[in-house]
């Protein structure tokens, strides 16, 4: 699915000879340029041409939705601490548990 100021538009799962097309160098993937920016932005430090500010609260409305779909029920955020109070198990979903070895600093604002 794609949102944005003009609209949104779900767009069907390709099929497997489509995928196929993808394997190519650039194979018609329309999120390539937007990879490669990124990837030079890690190198130069600038900011890419996508708000990564913005694209957080974005993506954080998606998922809280996600999370109230999978409890079950109406939740409440609290967008300065970034957590969801008042419901431990809701608010567990916010931030993923990591496989050993992997693991990320603590994040939660307090």
């Amino acid at each position: 699915m794609i949102i944005s100021a003009d609209g949104w538009e779900v767009i069907p799962e390709r099929k497997q000879h489509d995928i196929q097309a993808l394997k190519k160098p650039h194979g018609g993937d329309e999120r390539f340029p937007h990879v490669k920016n990124f990837l030079d932005c890690m190198k130069s430090r600038q900011q890419p041409a996508e708000n990564l500010e913005l694209g957080h609260h974005v993506t954080t409305v998606a998922h809280l939705g996600n999370i109230a779909l999978r409890v079950g029920r109406k939740i409440e955020w609290d967008p300065v601490k970034e957590r969801i109070p008042g419901d431990a198990q809701a608010d567990r979903l916010v931030t993923p548990e990591y496989r050993k070895p992997w693991k990320l600093p603590n994040m939660r604002k307090v």
